[in-house]
């Protein structure tokens, strides 16, 4: 349920970054350039969203005077590393298939 323009939006980013390319033509479109099992949805975050950084200080170091004596850096950078990690061990191909399992479950 995303509006035609913000998806051309989303695709025209992933085309840019090279997970898709553009087909023209009356049947045209986007497909794939790399099977969806080789795609980390950390690498679709990145480039759709951004830093995954929870505060921005833990990006921008400069932005803090208080970094040296920040009590809650590694706090945000724990954080960081697990959004990372798990972003990372999930593939395209992993959300297809979860979402196939949850249809398939709705069918029953």
């Amino acid at each position: 349920k995303i509006s035609n323009n913000y998806l051309e939006q989303i695709m025209l980013s992933l085309k840019k970054a090279g997970f898709v390319e553009s087909i023209s033509g009356a049947r045209g479109g986007y497909i794939l350039i790399k099977r969806p099992a080789e795609i980390k949805i950390f690498n679709i975050v990145k480039v759709l969203e951004g830093s995954i950084s929870p505060v921005p200080c833990i990006d921008h170091k400069k932005m803090c005077k208080q970094e040296a004596h920040c009590s809650t850096k590694s706090l945000w950078m724990k954080v960081k590393k697990s959004i990372k990690d798990v972003l990372t061990s999930i593939t395209l191909k992993d959300l297809t298939e979860e979402k196939s399992r949850k249809s398939s479950d709705v069918v029953k």
